[in-house]
């Protein structure tokens, strides 16, 4: 096959001892992002400048959305507009993947 792809067979679940974002991919048109959360630990809220999508690995989150407060467990998906306040908030260990999709606006 002639046409580039990625593939990552397995993302890391384990919680590293640094609990820093640990990149994944990049590309001019999307970047993922994989972060570990300890339980109460998380991100304040904030705006993105790009739509993104979350996706709950492992463990459990509270998660708010503008006024909307959401948990989000292992499975569970979440799209957000550009300019959407958010922010989330570990109940459990948690491993989440960021996906910040890259958008001329």
């Amino acid at each position: 096959m002639t046409t580039n792809y990625t593939l990552i067979p397995h993302l890391p679940t384990q919680t590293p001892t640094d609990a820093k974002p640990t990149p994944i991919y990049d590309d001019t048109y999307q970047r993922l992002i994989l972060f570990h959360f300890p339980p109460s630990a998380g991100l304040t809220e904030h705006q993105a400048p790009y739509p993104v999508n979350i996706q709950i690995l492992t463990g459990s989150a509270t998660v708010t959305v503008g006024d909307d407060k959401h948990t989000m467990t292992a499975g569970s998906w979440l799209q957000l507009p550009p300019t959407l306040p958010h922010s989330i908030f570990a109940q459990t260990d948690l491993t989440m993947l960021l996906q910040i999709i890259k958008t001329n606006q």
